[in-house]
């Protein structure tokens, strides 16, 4: 029996755990064959992850405490079968594909070697539209190329589309995809402007300064909205990220793995755009053990602190402490908290909001 797939929720600092397991579902509904993932809004209900499988695709999200909602089935996105034979699905990617500022799906669907040569071209990449009520499914008629022999250099199976990337290679502001697949040539596509297309996509290059990351932990909020999208969240079978964040908006906001947020505004041009996440936060040890903590203010937004201590080499006797909120008028441009070292500890993790910043400070006297 396969085993089943399992969720890896980073636990707190303050939990006496590391990683809590949660499962995808209940009974049969907890297996799967799952190749790829990536976070999408759906809107009027949430961020969701959409999970290729073999057969019907997933589509769920899961409460703070685990309990997970699966509604693929209401939104036809699934794309389980062709003439009652299972499709196997691989890559995932999200984008506003259409630029009508709602996520969007792409899917990469190819057969596994088999001697059922016939269930090959049933396989098709799909564009999943997000419109009110569901996905509106496209393959050929946005210009996705089919399954065929001519790409998969075999004259016994068709293309079989594996992994898939999506960046703007040639730097002109329009969406390159790449595919990648389980024989013959590397497919390109490229994302042809139309009369009524908007400001060209923006490559941004992120350069965090507190939690370091490569490709992923960032989340982008275009100009106007309340909604952070987390779109590098794209895992697929044997391929791996980007160091660069490209995004349709042009304009917004993005927030880096610590939480901190960086306007941006690309002026209708593709970039690529460094941000640079500065020293926004200040820690200092007195001798007497006092740490005086120091977030700029315009970070805080009325929000409340609090903080994990621990000794530097010992997992256990963390203790937290909440510090509320700071005092944000005494030194200008800043936000100030005050705790204290106890016994051995040396080390603190904190939590702005409902976000821990995912990093060990240590004592700077």
């Amino acid at each position: 029996m396969l085993p089943v797939p399992l969720l890896y929720r980073r636990c707190a600092p303050d939990e006496g755990c590391d990683y809590d397991p949660w499962t995808f579902g209940e009974g049969d509904r907890s297996y799967g064959s799952f190749m790829g993932v990536g976070a999408i809004h759906i809107e009027d209900r949430g961020e969701h992850l959409y999970i290729s499988d073999w057969g019907f695709n997933r589509l769920m999200k899961f409460s703070e405490d685990g309990v997970f909602s699966e509604i693929i089935g209401s939104l036809g996105g699934g794309l389980s079968h062709a003439q009652d034979v299972l499709l196997f699905a691989w890559g995932v990617l999200v984008d506003d594909l259409d630029r009508d500022g709602h996520d969007d799906l792409l899917v990469s669907q190819g057969m596994v070697p088999d001697p059922h040569l016939d269930r090959f071209p049933l396989h098709y990449d799909a564009v999943l539209l997000q419109r009110e009520g569901g996905f509106e499914v496209l393959s050929e008629e946005v210009g996705l190329s089919l399954s065929d022999h001519l790409d998969s250099q075999n004259e016994d199976r068709t293309y079989a589309s594996r992994a898939m990337a999506r960046a703007d290679f040639d730097g002109d502001g329009f969406l390159d995809i790449v595919t990648f697949a389980l024989e013959g040539r590397v497919r390109f596509h490229a994302e042809v402007p139309q009369a009524d297309t908007p400001n060209p996509r923006c490559t941004l290059i992120p350069r965090p300064r507190y939690v370091p990351a490569y490709g992923s932990g960032y989340a982008l909020r275009g100009a106007g909205s309340a909604v952070w999208r987390r779109r590098d969240i794209q895992g697929q079978s044997r391929l791996g990220s980007s160091p660069h964040v490209l995004n349709p908006e042009g304009a917004g906001a993005l927030r880096f793995p610590s939480g901190y947020q960086a306007d941006f505004d690309c002026q209708g041009r593709p970039g690529p755009f460094e941000i640079s996440e500065p020293e926004w936060i200040e820690i200092v040890t007195l001798q007497n053990g006092t740490v005086s903590l120091k977030v700029a203010a315009e970070q805080v937004r009325d929000e409340s602190l609090s903080a994990v201590l621990a000794p530097e080499l010992d997992p256990g006797g963390r203790r937290r402490v909440d510090l509320g909120r700071g005092d944000c008028e005494a030194e200008v441009g800043w936000c100030l908290w005050s705790t204290e070292f106890v016994g051995d500890e040396q080390r603190l993790m904190m939590r702005l909001g409902s976000r821990w910043i995912p990093r060990w400070f240590r004592s700077n006297p």
